[in-house]
């Protein structure tokens, strides 16, 4: 049954039919124009075949409600549906919004493999789609660079539509029922873009399966198992599946019911060709099924191995060995793409963004051991100039050594604490000033201090807590675990697995930022001291001691004006660590650069 010819036509009443635009497996879209308010859209009409029934009439009506319920920025915009009579034949169809721009595939045929950051933020935008559909029951099963579309923006980059939600569950249903035949090509077409939407026929006892578990066994597939159901899922021309082979998941290629996860495959392969330039299966629509089912995808080069391992993990045979989200993958993408040069590049960023508010914040979180080691580099320079025993001079000389890294750790603690409080109130609220008094009432609360307490007893508490971290820590990382338990107000005689987990997350990259910046702070001392010893002419044992002494009663100081960017990078490892988790933590507030 074909579809009738609509160019020209008044469909409904309402709808005038211009140019076709697309053609697919479930139909044609058409550019048209809503003939009451002149305004252009986007009608998508449905094949005939697979609207046999008043049962299916009933099932794309339901579908297209579903569709339409679904409004995000991220998924196009489904305007009105409808099922009118056209030459004897009813005809459904779907208006949708109609977008300048082009789709994914276009792009990617355009300019091969995409760069990195380009990939992370339009796999971020299709995953906030998909998990907005998953949330409303809905489960895509034809996610494809096709199906995605990318509208330019005023900023230079692309805002991400998702296409067909909904739809592609009437096909699968249509077939299952006994649709009328269609007829495919087996061989791979030369484009993606004309790829065919098959049909495939399985046993209902056709599933994916594992050896039985084990301590020590690893989940797999015997070649007679798969030879027998790729056997099963033979190519028909009255099938009971809809899908396009290079982007199907196994168990959507065996005929069975689908889950999220089988979305998550198909976001994997389609992270893997945006990387590539190029797909992970090729050659007929049986050889690609074959090789879903059995194969595993060609190693990823040119990219970090952490990326490499997010992209397999999405696309694990088996559903139950993939991320549980769509969220939990593009986060953990995000995390294995992001190195910690990028944080600390970002955390600078945000700092001299935010100078004003921060450095009130810094000032009020280390001011008492900056006054501190003021007072000592000020004892020491009496002690050059005031003669006196040498046992004296040793004696002040050494206070700062003593004491400067106990104020530095009472710096670092405040700091950290406040900013990521701090970053966490600008994220839910980006264009609000940050009072740094409001912040240190927060700090007080969230300790078990009234707000009259001073900072010795809040810093002590603070102190008493990180200390519990960073011995209870299981992941090695004590900053990050009691920024979590700080922030998620775990009680502090308990640091739970989930503080370990997530920092765990991040521990690669959290421990070459915490590297990065005690190396500085602890390496600006000795440059000072070099200089002190230059200005004071003092080059004997006597004058070395008091100059190094001197710069490190600036340490504190010195902590106070660095510190905020290791924890701005702090809490931004802690917020893609949630991410990564599958957790929907909206960053674009404190993240600059987003496309």
């Amino acid at each position: 049954m074909q579809q009738p010819a609509l160019a020209g036509a008044l469909l409904d009443g309402k709808y005038r039919i211009g140019r076709t635009i697309g053609r697919g497996g479930m139909g044609a879209v058409y550019q048209a124009q809503h003939v009451g308010t002149g305004r252009p859209v986007a009608v998508k009409v449905i094949l005939p075949a697979l609207l046999r029934s008043s049962e299916a009439i009933e099932r794309f009506r339901r579908e297209a409600r579903a569709a339409g319920r679904l409004r995000h920025p991220n998924i196009v915009d489904v305007t009105d549906f409808g099922v009118v009579a056209v030459d004897g034949q009813d005809v459904a169809y779907l208006v949708m919004e109609y977008l300048e721009g082009s789709t994914l595939r276009a792009l990617i045929e355009a300019r091969g493999a995409l760069p990195l950051d380009v990939v992370v933020n339009i796999t971020e935008q299709i995953a906030v789609a998909v998990s907005q559909a998953h949330a409303a029951g809905i489960v895509h099963r034809d996610l494809k660079p096709d199906n995605v579309w990318l509208v330019n923006d005023a900023r230079g980059g692309f805002t991400i539509r998702v296409l067909d939600f909904g739809i592609a569950r009437l096909g699968e249903e249509s077939h299952r029922e006994g649709g009328p035949e269609m007829p495919i090509s087996t061989d791979t077409p030369a484009s993606a873009a004309d790829t065919p939407t098959i049909a495939l026929t399985a046993s209902p006892d056709d599933t994916l399966e594992k050896t039985p578990p084990g301590p020590d066994v690893t989940a797999v597939m015997t070649e007679e198992s798969v030879d027998s159901k790729i056997d099963t899922a033979r190519l028909t021309t009255a099938g009971s599946l809809i899908g396009t082979p290079l982007y199907m998941s196994p168990e959507q290629c065996l005929g069975q019911d689908v889950d999220r996860r089988s979305d998550i495959y198909s976001l994997g392969v389609m992270i893997f060709e945006m990387l590539t330039g190029r797909r992970p299966f090729h050659g007929s629509a049986r050889e690609v099924i074959e090789q879903h089912l059995r194969g595993e995808p060609p190693p990823l080069e040119g990219v970090p191995p952490r990326v490499a391992a997010v992209v397999a993990r999405a696309m694990a045979r088996f559903p139950d060995e993939r991320y549980s989200s769509a969220q939990a993958l593009a986060g953990s993408l995000r995390v294995a793409a992001e190195g910690p040069g990028l944080i600390v590049r970002r955390s600078i960023a945000l700092y001299a963004e935010r100078l004003d508010d921060f450095f009130r914040i810094a000032l009020l979180a280390s001011w008492p051991p900056v006054a501190a080691g003021l007072v000592m580099f000020v004892i020491v320079l009496v002690v050059l100039v005031v003669p006196d025993t040498p046992r004296a001079v040793l004696i002040l000389v050494m206070l700062p050594v003593v004491s400067a890294p106990i104020l530095w750790t009472f710096v670092t603690m405040m700091t950290n604490a406040m900013f990521a409080a701090a970053i966490e109130r600008l994220r839910l609220r980006p264009l609000e000033r940050i009072d740094a008094r409001e912040l240190g009432d927060d700090l007080r609360r969230r300790v078990g201090l009234p707000p009259s307490a001073g900072y010795i007893a809040t810093a002590w508490r603070v102190g008493s807590y990180y200390t519990r971290c960073e011995l209870r820590s299981q992941a090695g990382a004590g900053d990050l675990a009691f920024l979590i338990g700080f922030l998620e107000g775990v009680p502090m005689a308990d640091i739970p697995p989930r503080c370990a987990v997530l920092a765990a997350q991040s521990k690669h990259a959290y421990n070459r930022v915490r590297l990065g910046i005690l190396t500085a702070v602890f390496a600006v001392p000795f440059v000072e001291a070099a200089v002190f010893a230059l200005l004071l002419r003092s080059y004997e044992a006597r004058g070395l001691i008091a100059s190094l002494s001197m710069a490190l009663a600036l340490l504190p100081l010195n902590a106070m004006l660095v510190n905020p960017i290791f924890s701005s990078a702090l809490a931004l490892l802690y917020f893609r660590a949630r991410q990564a988790n599958g957790e929907d933590v909206p960053m674009a507030a404190v993240l600059p650069g987003r496309l």
